[in-house]
């Protein structure tokens, strides 16, 4: 689908028309009406709803887009925007979860305040602060509660460092006074949705990182958090559904595709890990899945009654690190966007997630939320997808 039925993407984040009347407002920042560039496909967003709104029914179910590796290279917002930077794509989350009526946006790390994703370069600490300030002034537009989830491109790099603790208090602090949200240790904890009978739990695979330098731990785990998944899942209310959000995968290879950013042996993920899989089997909750980002490509499996969930979102990747259970989608950012949309049937234990932009509905998925199963893959064959999206 091309530009044909897009619609400018100012009045999506309550924009207000500058005094010439022939200028939008987006966030402080005066941009020309019409330019191609602000402009999102309304008329797929309505057409991702309409398969949702028919796979919902009268079900009651909790929605929540995702979002994740931007690895952003604006360090500022300035009055041209840059769409092929995904920080700005963040301004269609908004839209898409109020289409949608979302609990909640998971914005899953990596937003890329280390380096610069145009040079791949380590940046300075100003870079990646001014690329934290530019970040949260797009997420305090949005009309729906925002859970960002720390990333091992979050931290810094071989030249600065800041603790996962200061990363998560600056985008999730305004959480900290929803009654239901809960922080346990310093960057994990759970969001409860009582009517949905549904508890969301949030790790942090990257408690061990001390900045992205060679020969130190980007993805790690303390004990601490299986001690405290394993005391929370125990005291889960019988019969919730329970849905976890990373950035790296628990799975020690699903997403593999660089031994430096996720070791098959990185501390922790796999004793965080045991603890779902034990769970998972007792029947007591419902588990509809662990979903991460980090990999840069779609995958999905499920064992040992864990299903395990990966978003490509937008992260960049070749062939050459894609296997046969991976799917990719090129995308041209400067005219398209790419987000998931996951809708949890807590009743109903299914679970499916909606694509809007790149791939379109061949990449809807759909799983079920058994305590138990074999291994599978929702979708394999004799090599990767490699999609070049029109979108």
């Amino acid at each position: 689908m091309g530009v044909k039925g897009y619609r400018a993407l100012a009045p999506i984040v309550g924009a207000t028309v500058c005094r010439n009347g022939a200028i939008l407002r987006l966030i402080g920042v005066c941009l020309p009406e019409g330019a191609e560039q602000i402009k999102v496909n309304a008329g797929e967003i309505r057409l991702a709803r309409s398969r949702f709104i028919e796979w919902k029914g009268d079900d009651e179910t909790l929605v929540f887009p995702v979002v994740s590796d931007v690895h952003s290279g604006t360090s500022s917002l300035s009055s041209a925007p840059d769409w092929k930077d995904g920080i700005w794509h963040q301004l269609f989350l908004d839209e898409a979860a109020t289409a949608f009526g979302a609990a909640f946006v998971a914005n899953l790390g990596d937003i890329g305040i280390d380096r610069n994703r145009t040079t791949w370069k380590d940046e300075p600490e100003s870079f990646g602060r001014s690329v934290m300030a530019a970040e949260k002034r797009i997420y305090d537009t949005f009309r729906v509660p925002a859970l960002h989830v720390v990333g091992n491109h979050d931290l810094g790099n071989a030249r600065w460092h800041i603790s996962s603790m200061e990363y998560f208090d600056y985008f999730n602090s305004p959480l900290r006074a929803w009654k239901e949200f809960h922080v346990e240790g310093e960057t994990w904890g759970y969001w409860d949705f009582r009517r949905k009978m549904t508890r969301v739990v949030f790790l942090n695979t990257s408690e061990l990182n001390v900045g992205n330098t060679k020969g130190k731990l980007w993805v790690g785990m303390t004990g601490r958090q299986a001690e405290f998944l394993d005391r929370t899942l125990s005291e889960t209310p019988k019969g919730w559904t329970v849905v976890v959000l990373t950035h790296a995968s628990l799975h020690p290879w699903i997403g593999l595709w660089s031994k430096e950013t996720n070791p098959r042996n990185a501390p922790g993920l796999s004793e965080t890990l045991e603890v779902l899989k034990r769970h998972a089997s007792e029947g007591r909750i419902r588990l509809a899945g662990v979903f991460s980002g980090h990999s840069h490509l779609d995958a999905d499996l499920k064992e040992n009654g864990v299903q395990h969930v990966l978003t490509q979102s937008y992260g960049l990747n070749g062939p050459d690190r894609l296997r046969p259970m991976y799917r990719y989608n090129r995308i041209n950012l400067a005219s398209s966007f790419l987000i998931d949309i996951v809708a949890v049937k807590p009743y109903r234990s299914r679970t499916k997630v909606f694509r809007l932009g790149a791939g379109g509905p061949e990449c809807d998925r759909e799983f079920p939320c058994r305590s138990a199963g074999a291994k599978a893959f929702s979708f394999a064959g004799g090599e990767a997808h490699i999609v070049s999206s029109s979108y």
